[in-house]
């Protein structure tokens, strides 16, 4: 019995559930405009879409970036309402923590569900989360693993009856789960279609009845999706309250925010700050953190990077996984617990590890809560661009990176977008030369003409943090030479900053306002689930203006990134 429902394919479902009303609401396709982003958008008095995968276009969205970050703009007073109505793809992260949640489960879903394309170091753009025939088979065969542990094992611990009581249990499933997995109420009509889903499957058994249901809303673009479209120009209670949890948990809602929505209280805005107040607050947020950092940071790339063993022998996969956690550990603290400002990412002489980690860098360690905090005596060591995971994942097998790590700063700490370069151009890493350091042969080879406009930008951030080796150990030689990290920032804040050392660089970039407004960008770009483009511009200079000039912690941008008029309001 259970292998007739099993050969029920992904586009089956999809029928079934169109014959049966339970996709009634989708949004009709319609027609395209070109952003200024490269990117195809609904025009703002259509429906919104599934939307072609876009072709990012480095000049307009540099464009747009200068246009947020100059001295002078026309902006009104009140900027006008830019936000755009959309549906927005869970990611692999986000399904995961979002059934685990629903069902109190503790397992690993994420298995069959293709990765994410990251824009610009985030996978959770809207713009490129498009379902292909991949995923669909994807979350049709994660949805019927779901359905049979969940009616196998799970049912009597979730609903209490028997699945031979058949449609009543079917019924009761529905209302009590129904709006925990939709993320919002269901509609008699939606209850009825998700009903002529169960007697289907009970046609072969009432365990096969049960499992269809099941599969039949976990399949759902309303469970898939999380809808950011809108009443009247403004998210609704419900949207809110998965807009919150999954901003700051990555994962549905919890109770008392469906509670909240279903009432309309958190339509209030005191409600709605509370809410983001108390969900911050929650160690569930950390989840949120580590989106956020991750994909500012790329942090986790260094538990994929390979290194040469006999340069670097005591680089083992406990250390890499150490820094990871390292890099979690300190930006959470610095936000959550401290409630901390932007300067404390760059300036902190102290971070967070195990024996380990703390070995490797030949750091002290001492308790922190539940935290073991590393301090490095001797060292110039600041700060996230201080952490092993950012310097040893921008770096060679065998040798630092000078110029991705100074790429890095430029476009993920400074929102410098950088042009590619030409396509005629030739790109190679300099060959090793005996008896020279790896500045004086990158030195050498990005002093070309062709390479010259970009390298200005890149080198002198790059060189300033070559006191710090492949694996992010502090060292004073280089191929038997003192290191040379004497650098400069190029058009910091309307100057160039002369600078020597990472613990320098770090320095500069604390105080600077450009990195200020781009760490507003970034937050923004997460929130949102998309580029700005030039309809955004006058909001996010007036976010970022209130960062600068307020002095305001991180938790309180993310606070009021998410409660903003700029964020609940939508364009029509």
């Amino acid at each position: 019995m259970r292998d007739q429902l099993r050969r029920i394919p992904p586009i089956g479902l999809v029928a079934l559930a169109l014959l049966t009303g339970c996709l009634q609401k989708q949004e009709p396709e319609v027609s395209k405009r070109t952003s200024e982003a490269g990117s195809e958008e609904p025009t703002d008095d259509e429906e919104p879409r599934l939307l072609a995968e876009p072709t990012l276009n480095p000049s307009a969205i540099r464009a747009n970036l200068e246009k947020i970050f100059a001295k002078e703009s026309s902006c009104a007073e009140t900027p006008t309402v830019s936000s755009k109505r959309q549906l927005r793809l869970l990611t692999r992260d986000e399904y995961n923590r979002s059934v685990n949640d629903v069902f109190r489960l503790y397992a690993d879903y994420r298995g069959a569900i293709p990765v994410e394309q990251k824009v610009l170091g985030f996978s959770n753009n809207s713009q490129f989360a498009l379902v292909s025939s991949d995923h669909a088979s994807a979350y049709d065969k994660t949805a019927k693993e779901l359905a049979q542990q969940i009616v196998g094992r799970e049912w009597n611990r979730l609903i209490g009856c028997p699945v031979t009581d058949g449609a009543a249990c079917a019924e009761k499933f529905i209302r009590a789960y129904g709006p925990k997995i939709w993320r919002r109420p269901l509609a008699e009509d939606e209850v009825k279609g998700l009903l002529r889903v169960h007697q289907v499957g009970s046609e072969i058994s009432a365990t096969a009845g049960m499992e269809l249901l099941v599969r039949g809303l976990l399949t759902s673009p309303h469970f898939l999706y999380r809808s950011e479209t809108g009443e009247n120009g403004k998210l609704t209670a419900f949207e809110m309250a998965s807009a919150l949890s999954y901003f700051f948990w990555g994962s549905t809602p919890d109770d008392e925010l469906l509670k909240l929505a279903g009432t309309g209280e958190l339509l209030q805005d005191e409600t709605l700050v509370a809410q983001a107040r108390r969900l911050l607050q929650d160690n569930r947020a950390k989840e949120g953190m580590k989106a956020f950092a991750n994909a500012w940071l790329n942090y986790s790339a260094v538990l994929s990077v390979n290194k040469d063993a006999s340069r670097y022998p005591n680089f083992d996969y406990s250390v890499r996984t150490g820094m990871a956690r390292e890099t979690e550990d300190f930006f959470d603290f610095v936000v959550r617990r401290k409630q901390a400002g932007f300067t404390e990412l760059f300036t902190a002489n102290y971070s967070f590890g195990d024996p380990r980690l703390a070995d490797f860098y030949q750091a002290q360690l001492s308790p922190e809560g539940d935290l073991q905090k590393m301090t490095f005596p001797g060292q110039p060591r600041l700060g996230i661009l201080g952490h092993g995971s950012v310097l040893a994942s921008l770096a060679y097998a065998t040798e630092t990176g000078p110029i991705q790590r100074g790429k890095f700063v430029r476009e993920h700490i400074l929102c410098d977008m950088l042009m590619p370069p030409p396509p005629d151009l030739m790109i190679m890493v300099p060959a090793p030369k005996e008896g020279a350091t790896t500045r004086e042969r990158f030195a050498a080879h990005t002093a070309v003409a062709a390479c010259r406009g970009c390298h200005v930008k890149i080198d002198g951030v790059g060189f300033s943090m070559e006191d710090f080796d492949a694996v992010g150990l502090f060292r004073s030689m280089d191929s038997g030479k003192p290191v040379d990290a004497s650098g400069q920032v190029f058009a910091l804040d309307g100057k160039n900053v002369d600078i020597n050392g990472g613990r320098e660089l770090s320095l500069a970039l604390a105080t600077s306002t450009r990195a200020k407004q781009c760490f507003v960008v970034q937050t923004w770009r997460m929130a949102q689930g998309r580029l700005e483009s030039a309809e955004d511009v006058c909001s996010l200079r007036q976010l970022s203006s209130t960062f600068v000039e307020q002095n305001m912690s991180l938790a309180q941008l993310l606070i009021k990134m998410i409660t903003d008029p700029s964020y609940l309001e939508r364009s029509r």
